[in-house]
């Protein structure tokens, strides 16, 4: 998976991979890391080109991984695209996530393993680096018959 920014301008930057970055909290914070100088990786299972352009026009070097976050193929051939272009990412906001709305009583063991396993992220290389998994939606309107999030 190529990387490599269109418009590298700093070698010394700051690296952040952010999933789920095409809308949303993952935007928002893409948008403040890029302020911050941060160059980005921004990950999301859709084309992530209207959070690209914007985190583009505060002069941060960004680039999109299209991919499915579920897929260990798609997870190892990021991890390798950041470590070849950025030698490691600094921050990883683990900001994608599924919600099957599903009342207790109907979730099926698949939808648990699903939930569950969706944040596990390889962190065999994070010497130094910070993980950020945000929390949204049922945190602020909780609805007591879904007892899955993430």
């Amino acid at each position: 998976m190529d990387v490599s920014p269109q418009n590298a301008e700093s070698e010394s930057a700051l690296v952040a991979v952010v999933t789920g970055a095409a809308q949303g909290i993952g935007r928002k914070v893409a948008e403040v890391l890029a302020a911050e100088g941060y160059a980005l990786v921004l990950a999301d299972i859709k084309e992530p080109g209207e959070t690209l352009a914007a985190v583009r026009d505060t002069g941060a070097e960004a680039t999109a991984a299209v991919g499915d976050i579920t897929s260990e193929a798609y997870v190892t051939a990021l991890a390798d695209g950041v470590r070849e272009r950025y030698g490691c990412a600094d921050v990883l906001v683990n900001n994608a996530g599924v919600s099957p709305l599903t009342p207790a009583e109907d979730t099926t063991a698949a939808q648990w393993r699903r939930v569950l396993g969706f944040k596990l992220f390889y962190e065999e290389d994070a010497q130094g680096s910070r993980l950020m998994t945000p929390k949204e939606v049922l945190a602020l309107r909780p609805q007591s018959e879904y007892v899955m999030y993430e």
